[in-house]
């Protein structure tokens, strides 16, 4: 289930960072049933081929990584849901395109990452989100930089950079997307998080 990782992942990939690093989730049964997600790996992602079309498919900008998440939440956005299901089995080799500990990963995710949150959300949610992204994310970067990892620091701010620069780039895009939406990402993203409480009280 991509609940609770696709939460932390959009508000920032520095919180998914912390929260998952050498985390990996005990099967207690718990992800028996068809649910409701946010958003599917590309690795294990059906999706109609009209519907996809109609949404515009994936990013071919963003090269790798988030191009998955930005389908989906332009799917759920315009009514369309994505589901969990617990029959199917996927065999995945993560990290086969870019090392884990790569810093052209790192820069790849944050930088689709804006540009993803920059194409789907209202301006308000918008600035809220980019506001708490600069605490946690700058925050990640000093901590890189203290551990040795300069490179890595470098490619956070890289991608801050390279977002501005490309932020005109998508501004069509984002209008588009903003004028089909049905339900807004920020509704979207408040009731997956009440359903994930729920879920652990």
């Amino acid at each position: 289930m991509e609940t609770e990782l696709a939460l932390q992942w959009n508000i920032s990939p520095t919180l998914a960072i912390a929260l998952q690093i050498d985390k990996v989730e005990e099967d207690r049964g718990q992800y028996e049933s068809v649910e409701s997600i946010l958003w599917a790996s590309g690795a294990a992602l059906f999706v109609r081929r009209l519907t996809f079309l109609e949404v515009g498919g994936f990013d071919e900008r963003f090269f790798a990584h988030q191009e998955e998440i930005d389908l989906c939440f332009r799917l759920k956005s315009r009514g369309f849901d994505i589901v969990y299901a617990p029959q199917s089995e996927v065999y995945h080799i993560g990290g086969a395109s870019l090392d884990n500990e790569s810093p052209r990963k790192l820069y790849l995710n944050f930088r689709n990452n804006l540009l993803m949150l920059y194409k789907n959300l209202n301006a308000s949610y918008l600035t809220f989100l980019l506001i708490i992204r600069l605490f946690l994310d700058f925050s990640l970067a000093l901590l890189y930089l203290l551990k040795g990892k300069k490179e890595k620091t470098k490619a956070i701010f890289r991608a801050y950079y390279d977002f501005v620069s490309l932020r005109s780039s998508f501004k069509r895009d984002r209008l588009i997307n903003l004028s089909k939406q049905k339900l807004r990402p920020s509704k979207l993203l408040t009731s997956l998080l009440l359903l994930k409480l729920r879920v652990n009280s």
